[in-house]
């Protein structure tokens, strides 16, 4: 079986996965359906969401910072956050299409299409999602005591937080020095003239610059999940009243289970099942539900600000909200 067969296999799989998932969510609000009915939010409750929903769009806006630090740092200072987070914000609601990757796809076109060398940016993607899976983690490690409702193993297990924080730093800055001398870029109008290439004899990134990106790339990410995870434990306490620092390990759990697997839009269904079964115990299934589906909600508007917040830089630079096409080859 060919290479393309096991991947198109793999991801019918996943995507049957996901909506298993989405079938076992309604599955289990039909059997709350008289609870579920019966709620109704709050003008401040609803004031509440609309409030979470700019806070994750700033919370993303955490990522964008940290892609454009990887970008800066391999393809040198004259990429500008005007380009670079306009790439990471604008793409960001592909990741609701079928295949779960249109988003990063998205971004790399963005990118690519007479800036920067697809070698470079599929570089930083990696790095970023190291940062990424590294960052949650970290987070789901220091949360892992107040899982189990007990806060007092926490200092034996800061150590191996820590390490575990410096091992994914290190790997970043491992994908970041690799072939870091490669590195092509074009000017693309008067606006980008400043942009020049580190040129294929640059050499690797020194080992210090390299370890100051990934740290710095990887803070930012936890901070996101710390944020995000912070985010779904105050919609569960809205809604039941009770709240444990457990859930934000949970939270970040499944963000993570749903960022990884292919064929599930925003991780749907998956991401979901997770928050609901895991967040029960401290809840209530029937609120857990709506918790879940708020935060889904919440989510989903927060994509739709930043989406808003990349097309406001864009514009606000005097730039097209298409990306500019290749320019011809010299010759």
């Amino acid at each position: 079986m060919s290479a393309g067969a096991v991947k198109r296999l793999v991801t019918a799989a996943f995507s049957l996965l996901a909506v298993a998932a989405v079938i076992a969510v309604l599955m289990l609000a039909r059997a709350h359906w008289a609870e579920l009915s019966a709620w109704r939010p709050t003008a401040a409750q609803l004031g509440m969401a609309a409030a979470a929903a700019a806070a994750y769009a700033l919370l993303l806006a955490l990522l964008a910072e940290g892609w454009h630090g990887l970008l800066r740092a391999t393809a040198g200072p004259g990429i500008r956050r005007a380009r670079s987070h306009p790439s990471f914000m604008l793409t960001q609601v592909g990741k609701y299409l079928p295949g779960n990757v249109f988003h990063l796809v998205g971004r790399h076109v963005w990118l690519a299409r007479g800036a920067l060398a697809h070698t470079l940016l599929l570089r930083c993607l990696l790095a970023e999602t190291v940062a990424i899976a590294g960052a949650a983690g970290v987070v789901g490690l220091a949360m892992l005591p107040w899982l189990y409702g007990d806060a007092g193993p926490w200092a034996a297990i800061r150590p191996v937080v820590l390490l575990a924080a410096a091992a994914m730093i290190a790997a970043i800055a491992a994908v970041l020095r690799h072939g870091a001398g490669g590195a092509r870029m074009a000017a693309q109008g008067a606006g980008d003239a400043r942009m020049a290439a580190q040129g294929a004899g640059g050499g690797r990134m020194p080992a210090g610059t390299a370890l100051w990106v990934g740290a710095r790339t990887l803070a930012l990410s936890i901070a996101f999940f710390a944020g995000q995870a912070g985010l779904f434990l105050a919609l569960c306490l809205v809604v039941s009243g009770q709240a444990d620092a457990g859930l934000v390990a949970i939270a970040t759990v499944a963000w993570l289970v749903g960022f990884v697997t292919p064929g599930a839009p925003a991780g749907a269904g998956v991401r979901d099942l997770l928050l609901v079964v895991l967040a029960a115990p401290v809840t209530g299934e029937a609120e857990a539900i709506i918790a879940t589906a708020a935060y889904r909600l919440v989510t989903v508007a927060g994509d739709g600000l930043l989406f808003a917040m990349g097309a406001g830089v864009v514009l606000a630079s005097g730039r097209s909200l298409r990306p500019a096409p290749e320019p011809p080859a010299a010759g």
